[in-house]
């Protein structure tokens, strides 16, 4: 098997050597024994390569490509980073750089947690941004780590205020999947619309969206969610 070594793919990359080998870390190459060179498959290698861009740190490409999969957005720091997969600090000083250069929007919302309101923030990928062009590629490039998806049976009671008029209580995911991703992804609640698209099956996502209370907008983002799970 032709590989390389990390030192090469480092001065390559242009990072440290420790940086090269967390990135190989997230390709899922072995680490090897102390004294023993850390060689990496050269298509895995290069893959890793063709992710820098210059002017842009590996981690920010990493968080680029985490937003890129939440269409929505994601409502926290701590959210980025677990599914960039790169510590939280990292991803707050990743976050401040690309929200200065334009590739990411910070809105402020309102935010429910505990039954109560309160302020909130929504980051999201900025792809009418001049430099997405020049970023696109390597983000796309991305081999996230995997997302372990939650079995979840019933809706988490921070959202039952969104069934206001039947008894989240009682409602089952298995069950009542299209009525219950109705009711989220037609609110204006967009952590609700975002646990309705990873929780709900494809077939309940489908049927909510078919009928009456779901505009085009809504239904594009569900048939575009669906399509980007079958391909991934």
């Amino acid at each position: 098997m032709d590989t390389m070594s990390v030192v090469e793919m480092a001065r390559r990359v242009g990072v440290s050597l420790p940086t090269a080998h967390a990135m190989l870390d997230r390709e899922g190459v072995a680490r090897t024994g102390r004294g023993v060179e850390r060689r990496a498959p050269r298509d895995v290698a290069e893959r890793v390569i063709a992710k820098r861009v210059p002017g842009y740190r590996p981690t920010e490409i990493q968080v680029l490509a985490a937003l890129s999969v939440s269409p929505l957005g994601l409502s926290s720091v701590r959210r980025v980073a677990e599914i960039a997969g790169i510590s939280a600090t990292t991803a707050s000083s990743a976050l401040k750089r690309l929200v200065d250069v334009g590739l990411v929007t910070r809105k402020s919302c309102r935010a429910i947690r505990a039954g109560r309101v309160g302020p909130g923030t929504v980051y999201a990928l900025n792809m009418r941004s001049e430099r997405w062009p020049a970023v696109k590629s390597a983000v796309r490039a991305v081999r996230l780590p995997d997302r372990p998806v939650a079995n979840a049976k019933r809706v988490p009671q921070q959202f039952w205020h969104l069934f206001w008029n039947a008894a989240p209580a009682t409602l089952r995911v298995s069950g009542d999947g299209a009525y219950i991703a109705r009711r989220m992804l037609t609110s204006s609640s967009m952590a609700a619309a975002q646990w309705a698209l990873e929780h709900i099956s494809s077939t309940d996502l489908e049927a909510a969206v078919a009928g009456r209370g779901a505009d085009e907008r809504t239904r594009a983002l569900v048939h575009n969610w669906i399509a980007r799970q079958g391909s991934s």
